[in-house]
């Protein structure tokens, strides 16, 4: 039975289990959730505890978390080198780094622009000032933590890239790293490359009209 992963492709979490699909060959069918797809939307309502995406289907079994979705991944599915790396020290710098991006980055940046979406009398003006300030304090975090480093944990490609991806590639849209921090600007440039990563921010580049803030004219 194929797998099916429910989501947008251009919501940002949903671009983590993506990523690991992508990285790891492994097939399955999109489940656009938007309008058009009203069966979807009542499915997404049955599988997440708040509608939010994304979800897996496999079989009898549902998935909800980005991050679960890609450990599930990793145990059951596909061939590749797993996301999570099988020694657990290194897996558990690989989820401590995903971790922080999620929290400190990702999270952050979508205060933000959730924030843009409300109107101007629901606004919480102090909330995104502190955003800001965190995303700053972990910019500088990791641009010392990645000196010298390809990727974000453990020597290769791993469950932190797939989050350091979203986070880092919305998170430079709202809060740009600018000239401040060369070595995350490097490491969130290689991400682009990375032919998963490239074909997400394709998949999504027909939806950047509909981003609050405006998108930038790049990437």
């Amino acid at each position: 039975m194929t797998l099916e992963l429910y989501g947008h492709p251009f919501a940002s979490f949903v671009w983590k289990p993506l990523i690991a699909l992508y990285e790891r060959g492994i097939p399955f069918t999109f489940k656009m959730i938007d309008p058009d797809h009203p069966e979807n939307q009542v499915r997404i309502a049955a599988l997440s505890p708040t509608g939010q995406f994304p979800a897996l289907i496999d079989g009898d079994k549902e998935i909800t978390q980005s991050n679960a979705v890609i450990e599930y991944l990793d145990l059951f599915h596909g061939h590749g080198m797993p996301m999570i790396p099988d020694d657990p020290r290194q897996a558990l710098e690989a989820r401590m780094m995903a971790d922080v991006f999620d929290d400190y980055v990702h999270v952050q940046m979508q205060r933000i622009v959730g924030d843009a979406l409300r109107s101007k009398e629901e606004r919480d003006p102090r909330g995104v000032t502190d955003a800001h300030a965190l995303m700053d304090r972990s910019y500088a975090w990791l641009e010392l933590r990645l000196q010298g480093k390809q990727w974000a944990a453990c020597g290769r490609f791993t469950i932190a890239d797939c989050a350091a991806a979203p986070a880092l590639f919305y998170g430079d849209w709202v809060h740009p790293m600018a000239e401040r921090f060369p070595v995350l600007a490097a490491y969130r440039q290689r991400l682009l490359t990375r032919p998963s990563v490239a074909r997400v921010v394709d998949e999504a580049r027909p939806y950047r009209r509909f981003f609050p803030l405006g998108g930038p004219d790049r990437d």
